[in-house]
């Protein structure tokens, strides 16, 4: 895409929004990360890629990504697309309703 590139997008009320190349590198970014969480969970975070010289772990490309993410979220926060502090009580609520669903069930 030629840089400066927006695309328009029509609010609920009508009015329009501009979209900037911060969510686009967002939505590449999570999906690059979702990738690698897929080879992770068939092939486990120790294993690489067979033609890999530098036999790099997943676990390592998971966090690439994961900073790859971050710094996208930097750039939405940046340009005030999305509200830092809003992620991050978002984040906090998370954190504390999550731990009922951490536990390990009985087998049969």
């Amino acid at each position: 895409m030629p840089v400066g590139l927006v695309f328009l997008s029509l609010g609920d009320e009508g009015q329009f929004w501009i979209l900037g190349f911060s969510l686009f590198i967002l939505l590449e970014e999570m999906g690059e990360a979702q990738q690698i969480i897929g080879k992770i969970l068939r092939h486990g975070y120790y294993s690489f890629h067979p033609k890999d010289e530098t036999e790099t772990a997943n676990a390592a490309l998971l966090a690439k990504e994961i900073g790859d993410v971050q710094a996208a979220l930097k750039m939405m926060f940046d340009a005030k697309d999305i509200s830092k502090d809003l992620v991050n009580e978002s984040k906090a609520v998370k954190l504390k309703n999550v731990k009922r669903y951490l536990h390990h069930q009985e087998g049969p």
